[in-house]
């Protein structure tokens, strides 16, 4: 995440229940973008809410 630069952006998707409960309760799931899918972080990705 240090090295990304501040105008890119990284996603996690499709990950295992055990995976995601991990991320959940650690609360790593506020500095990174979770998706259930990867068509579901693309189409977020790609086509911001206005």
């Amino acid at each position: 995440m240090k090295h990304k630069g501040q105008d890119r952006t990284l996603a996690l998707a499709g990950l295992t229940p055990t995976v995601d409960k991990v991320f959940c309760l650690t609360r790593m799931d506020t500095v990174f973008s979770l998706f259930a899918t990867l068509d579901g972080a693309l189409d977020e990705l790609c086509n911001p809410p206005t």
